[in-house]
């Protein structure tokens, strides 16, 4: 979310529309149902997708759609964070996965500042530095990331209530 909308939107490497265009080329992709919801209406919608759309979007459908959008390098840089995701997303990973998904997600953040400037660098970003250790610690990220959590929160929130001590019913 934050490479979309605070660099690439913020800093008009991506415009408004042709965040339509993408939205028209993801509508276009057929994909198996077993992925969970794709993401739609990326133009006026995109900063409410949960977690797993994030991931849907960012592993499946990102490097087809913003081909044509970003320049080469932009897309080169994009493309570090895509393998390193779907590197680190696997059920099981080895140890030569863990340590390519390492390298990846450093040269993204180093490309990022070089082409963005230091001012874009997140502390989220400061964390993918921490990432290996973390899942030589508590295995593969699927077994500790909080999709399931983010989505039993949704349906929670959906349940009708009278907007006082939620917690009491």
């Amino acid at each position: 979310k934050h490479v979309l909308k605070d660099i690439g939107l913020d800093r008009k490497i991506v415009s408004h529309n042709s965040l339509e265009s993408l939205q028209k080329k993801m509508n276009k992709i057929m994909s198996p149902q077993d992925i969970g919801r794709i993401p739609q209406k990326i133009v006026s919608n995109f900063g409410v997708f949960t977690g797993n759309q994030w991931k849907n979007w960012t592993e499946l459908f990102s490097l087809i759609v913003l081909g044509d959008v970003l320049t080469n390098e932009d897309l080169e840089c994009w493309r570090h964070f895509v393998l390193a995701s779907r590197l680190l997303s696997k059920p099981t990973l080895t140890n030569d996965d863990l340590l390519l998904a390492d390298a990846l997600l450093m040269q993204f953040c180093r490309r990022c500042v070089r082409l963005y400037g230091e001012e874009v660098a997140t502390p989220n970003m400061h964390l993918h530095a921490h990432i290996r250790e973390c899942v030589q610690d508590y295995g593969p990220v699927q077994s500790f990331w909080l999709f399931s959590f983010e989505r039993f929160n949704g349906m929670l929130g959906k349940q009708p209530h009278n907007n006082k001590s939620i917690e009491v019913q």
